[in-house]
């Protein structure tokens, strides 16, 4: 059988930007049988100058003695659709999923320069806090050392439940719940942590978004509470580990985004390169330890910046920029829309994109390759462009097409990708001046 020239369309995958280079991994492919369900094990590369596609050579480190396990076995764990990924220090990370019929709560980091996965197996602690096995949660680096995980669909495991989280059970599924825990993964110590969380949280859901918008801050978009899509707004400081509360509308006037889950969001700007806002700024000068529970106690050291170089005297004149693409709304319909977030300002704009964006999509995947500062290219692979359930959900068609929207300072330009199996071209390039 040939080599595939670029990845069949697939959802649920994971996706990020190294070097200029857009990698994508794991998710549903296309037309498969439900009682089979495949998932793509390989890391493609799209080389985001040459715009071709290549599969990275990738092995898996051996297991340790203390947990025995075949490289079979290793390999099949770590090909997940509904994962979340996060990039730091030059490592893809990557957290739960689902695999061969099971969730999971593992963590596994990929060394890009080498390609070598490993799975980085928790410290065993007294009465330790982790999370569900669980997919569709969200996931953030915070500094090289630590990962910040919130919410998600899943089941209890070894761990205790956190407290202080919420944990509303699936009367579909009795076993399954949807949680709005928060946990820490300290990857040089293989611990987790439960930071000691104020502000209101977030109710238990699963398939927002949650990206990082500056040095310190998160935004949490949308997702699924129980039956429901939502289309509500919450901010996680980092720092102290605050939730703002709810964001919402005050008027019916008042420009928002519709109910959705299984949407993409990206920062328009760099967020190494943003401070937070004054009220939320501490002093750079002291070291702190962030309140943690005492399940486990772990003495940590306060995390700055990553970038204080550019962040923390001389900060951005601007707004972190948060961009909110398509989705899913209640009806398992896609959602033919974008929006963007003033950060500071909670306040929303549509965006009109040209035509040559193609079908609206849902559990699709982007990642940002950042210019400058305020200079982006948004790479948008996959995702379905039909109702999931109108047919058996695996069985779905995917979108095959690759999508990649340039925003910058004075406009949005945007030129689109278009591959089959045997070859790759370009099909379109268009500008939109807003």
């Amino acid at each position: 059988m040939a080599a595939l020239a670029a990845p069949i369309g697939s959802r649920g995958g994971c996706s990020f930007v190294h070097e200029n280079c857009f990698y994508l991994y794991g998710g549903y492919k296309s037309g498969q049988n439900p009682r089979v369900p495949r998932v793509d094990s390989d890391l493609w590369c799209l080389d985001l100058q040459s715009c071709s596609w290549s599969v990275k050579a990738c092995s898996v480190e051996k297991p340790s003695a203390s947990k025995p396990s075949s490289l079979a076995q290793a390999l099949r764990k770590k090909v997940l659709t509904g994962a979340s990924c996060a990039v730091t220090g030059g490592r893809l990370y990557v957290f739960g999923g689902w695999s061969v019929g099971m969730r999971n709560a593992e963590v596994w980091e990929l060394e890009l320069s080498s390609g070598t996965w490993r799975e980085l197996q928790p410290v065993e602690a007294e009465e330790a806090e982790g999370p569900l096995c669980k997919d569709k949660a969200g996931m953030v680096a915070y500094g090289e050392e630590m990962l910040c995980v919130f919410g998600g669909y899943g089941y209890p495991n070894r761990y205790r439940l956190q407290r202080g989280a919420s944990y509303n059970w699936d009367q579909q599924y009795l076993d399954v719940c949807w949680t709005n825990e928060l946990h820490l993964f300290h990857v040089g110590q293989r611990l987790w942590l439960s930071p000691e969380v104020t502000g209101p949280r977030p109710p238990p859901c699963a398939a927002f978004s949650f990206t990082q918008v500056d040095c310190c801050r998160v935004a949490l978009f949308g997702g699924r509470q129980q039956r429901q899509r939502v289309n509500e707004l919450y901010i996680l400081n980092m720092e102290d580990w605050h939730w703002s509360g709810v964001c919402m509308p005050l008027l019916p006037s008042t420009p928002w985004p519709s109910l959705r889950s299984f949407h993409a969001a990206c920062s328009l700007v760099d967020p190494s390169c943003l401070a937070p806002p004054p009220q939320v700024q501490r002093s750079h000068g002291a070291t702190h330890t962030p309140p943690i529970s005492a399940a486990p106690r772990c003495e940590l050291p306060w995390l700055p910046c990553p970038r204080p170089d550019l962040c923390c005297p001389s900060p951005l004149p601007v707004s972190p920029k948060l961009l909110v693409l398509w989705g899913m709304d209640n009806e398992a319909n896609p959602v033919s829309d974008a929006w963007i977030l003033d950060v500071d300002a909670l306040s929303w704009r549509k965006v009109d994109l040209p035509a040559g964006a193609g079908l609206a999509r849902l559990w699709h995947t982007m990642a940002p390759c950042y210019l400058s500062s305020c200079e982006v290219e948004l790479t948008v692979f996959g995702g379905a462009a039909e109702n999931l359930f109108v047919q058996e959900e695996i069985l779905c068609p995917n979108v095959d097409d690759t999508l990649v929207l340039h925003f910058g300072k004075a406009h949005t330009r945007m030129r689109t990708q278009a591959h089959t199996l045997r070859d790759t071209h370009m099909t379109h390039t268009c500008k939109h001046t807003h």
